[in-house]
């Protein structure tokens, strides 16, 4: 038989001892690590998204005219004056988004054409084009530009048109203007709106009189083939030396077109007929029945084929 004795000491393994000092300075090690990782990622944050070296500030406008350059640019300073994210900058190169920025611009402008890229480090490159202005309109006391389409895509600025009084109409029917905005309907004067020569030498200007329709931006007030009319009877007018004053409509979808020339006499077409046909007829008119009493011409009406009148 064999005692065992029990002293109670502990012994401790030296090879375990060891290993539990590296195990307690390697995880040390580890939280060093961590916090240089994450310095380092720092770091490179604020490389990225905070230097002077990718925050865009040159905007190439290769293509797109001057007045819509300083409209555009304008709308990237707005752009980049606010945050992603509460922290990151969108003139940042890495943090603008051209998708989102386009959808933007789309809203804000009528464009025909839309194409924007970033160049590294600090550029965007915008393509931008306004729809066409085809036709000037004015209906319900204001003026706007008409594409080719029929949709408004504009309002004429106050340096492009004015108000004059209208000696046409009575006082009990005039509309408030911008000179006129103050008085009661039985003392006011009646206005209505002229546009700029410089508009109007270089497209229609249509007048709608009676229209209960809102218009604004984007609005289809014609369609393609009722502009296509209107300035198919501009240009053959202007052709045969007849510059026309101003196209009234009685409504939108009305087939009688009146058109008075700077002259003075009116001229009635139809939508039914060809527009070809009428000037035709007008020609014929003008030269075999008026001839040199055209100065006292009140109206010639075409409306009813080789049946002209007139007075």
């Amino acid at each position: 038989m064999i005692k065992k004795d029990y002293y109670g000491k502990t012994q401790e393994n030296h090879l375990f001892r060891r290993k539990k000092q590296e195990k307690g300075s390697g995880t040390l090690r580890s939280k060093i690590s961590l916090i240089f990782l994450f310095l380092a990622i720092l770091a490179w944050f604020g490389f990225i998204f905070y230097i002077p070296y990718f925050t865009i500030s040159n905007f190439d406008f290769t293509g797109t005219d001057q007045p819509l350059a300083e409209k555009l640019t304008i709308a990237l300073k707005g752009e980049f004056d606010s945050h992603k994210f509460f922290v990151l900058n969108r003139s940042n190169y890495f943090v603008f988004n051209e998708t989102k920025f386009r959808e933007k611009l789309s809203e804000m402008f009528i464009l025909s054409n839309l194409e924007i890229s970033k160049k590294f480090p600090n550029i965007i490159a915008i393509n931008a084009k306004e729809k066409t202005r085809s036709l000037a309109l004015i209906a319900n006391n204001e003026a706007y530009f008409i594409d080719y389409k029929g949709m408004v895509i504009d309002v004429l600025k106050n340096t492009e048109k004015s108000y004059i009084p209208d000696t046409s109409r009575s006082s009990g029917t005039c509309e408030k203007t911008m000179e006129n905005t103050s008085g009661s309907s039985d003392t006011c004067i009646p206005q209505k709106i002229v546009i700029s020569d410089s508009i109007t030498s270089q497209m229609p200007q249509v007048m709608i009189k009676n229209t209960s329709n809102a218009i604004n931006a984007r609005i289809s007030v014609f369609n393609e083939l009722q502009v296509s009319t209107i300035i198919e009877i501009y240009e053959k007018l202007n052709t045969e030396g007849m510059a026309t004053d101003i196209i009234d409509l009685e409504t939108p979808e009305d087939t009688k077109i009146t058109v008075k020339t700077k002259e003075g006499f009116l001229i009635y077409l139809t939508t039914e007929d060809t527009i070809e046909n009428q000037i035709e007829n007008l020609k014929i008119v003008l030269k075999e029945k008026i001839g040199e009493n055209r100065v006292n011409l009140q109206y010639i009406d075409l409306r009813f084929g080789d049946k002209v009148y007139f007075k």
